[in-house]
C-alpha cells in the first residue's frame, strides 16, 4: 500500500538554522494537519556544523513510525534522507 507523508527541511527563525518537519499525514497542507492533528507533526533541529546525523534521521523516522509500519528490512534512515 502506498502512503503519502510530509517532509520538509526549512530554516527556523528561532534557532536560525535548518529544521526537519515531518508528518505521517500527507496529501494535505501541513497547516491543516497542525490544526486537526498537531501531535502528528514532528520537528528536529539540524546542527549546521554536524549536518544531518544518523541519530536525527532515525529520530524522525522513529516518530513517523509510530503511525506507519516500517518493514524490518528498512535500511538506515539517514540513507533515505540523503537521497531526498
Amino acid at each position: 500500500m502506498r502512503r503519502e507523508m510530509y517532509l520538509s527541511i526549512m530554516m527556523d527563525r528561532s534557532t536560525q538554522g535548518p529544521v526537519i518537519v515531518a508528518s505521517p499525514v500527507g496529501g494535505t497542507s501541513i497547516e491543516d494537519v497542525a490544526a486537526s492533528n498537531p501531535e502528528k507533526i514532528f520537528t528536529e533541529a539540524i546542527d549546521i556544523m554536524e549536518g544531518l546525523t544518523e541519530e536525527t534521521a532515525l529520530g524522525i523516522a522513529t516518530k513517523i513510525g509510530r503511525y506507519l509500519p516500517f518493514p524490518p528490512s528498512l535500511p538506515p534512515a539517514r540513507s533515505h534522507f540523503h537521497s531526498i
